[in-house]
């Protein structure tokens, strides 16, 4: 990630044992069908909490990312439990995966000729989805300006195989209340999910369209941009709008320490393939 200087999520805090003050941000995410969500993220410090709330419900599913201990935590508040990602758990799930690949791989050598070709295509109509597009993807600063919700921003293109499928407008970290500070948290985070998705990559070789998707996700977009994204719109293949996100409020708050922590009474699940 460049800095100084992406929508983000969550909060961070600084191990005092207290509450501390931090920074809030709330984004409004806007999709062509259903009510509109807010996805909210609170930085302090090292740390780092990320949710959506739909149609004002609490928000199933939080992610809070804790530098302080390089690991990223998944809280599921409907089935009241929760999974660490760490190095031991990111080495734990290259293997498991590894072998999965390796059996795909293993497979696909093993078919007749004539039927290689249609399980190969198979497999790439099932892959695509918005988390992971298909193809090459290019992010492109643009000279393009425009003041958004009052900040002033940079126009950004992300360009999969050469087709706009997203326009960001994007403001200097400085511009952002604790916006250096969500920065290095961000850059933390993207640098530990990008060493397991680079492992990954050198496991695809034979499994058509994974490898370019690893390599098209958002962690790649995230760490090209030089600052925080105040808009974000998704496009379809036709050039119309599907999605907006827009940042609507930036507010200093005094942020609990335990909620960087899983809930109490919450069970510890570990991350692995089924």
């Amino acid at each position: 990630m460049k800095r100084p200087g992406l929508i983000a999520i969550a909060a961070i805090l600084v191990f005092s044992g207290v509450a501390g003050a931090g920074v809030v941000y709330e984004i409004e995410v806007r999709q062509a069908e259903g009510e509109p969500a807010i996805s909210e993220m609170s930085v302090e410090g090292q740390l780092l909490r990320m949710g959506v709330n739909r149609g004002g419900a609490p928000s199933a599913i939080e992610l809070v990312w804790r530098g302080d201990r390089r690991e990223a935590v998944i809280i599921n508040h409907e089935e009241q439990y929760y999974s660490v990602l760490d190095e031991e758990a990111l080495t734990r799930l290259t293997g498991q995966l590894g072998q999965a690949l390796g059996g795909v791989q293993e497979m696909l050598r093993n078919l007749p000729e004539s039927q290689r070709g249609m399980v190969e295509q198979m497999m790439k109509d099932k892959l695509p989805n918005e988390a992971l597009p298909q193809g090459a993807l290019e992010v492109v600063r643009t000279d393009e300006t425009q003041t958004h919700n009052g900040y002033p921003c940079v126009k950004y293109i992300i360009n999969v195989d050469g087709l706009a499928t997203r326009e960001l407008w994007v403001t200097n970290w400085g511009r952002i209340k604790g916006g250096d500070q969500l920065g290095a948290v961000l850059e933390g985070m993207v640098e530990f999910f990008s060493g397991f998705l680079d492992s990954l990559g050198g496991m695809t070789g034979g499994i058509p369209g994974l490898g370019e998707q690893l390599n098209a996700g958002v962690i790649t977009e995230m760490g090209e941009l030089d600052g925080f994204p105040v808009v974000a719109r998704g496009f379809d293949s036709a050039g119309d709008v599907i999605d907006e996100a827009v940042l609507r409020s930036v507010t200093e708050r005094d942020l609990d320490p335990a909620a960087f922590e899983p809930p109490e009474g919450y069970r510890p699940r570990t991350l692995g393939l089924q």
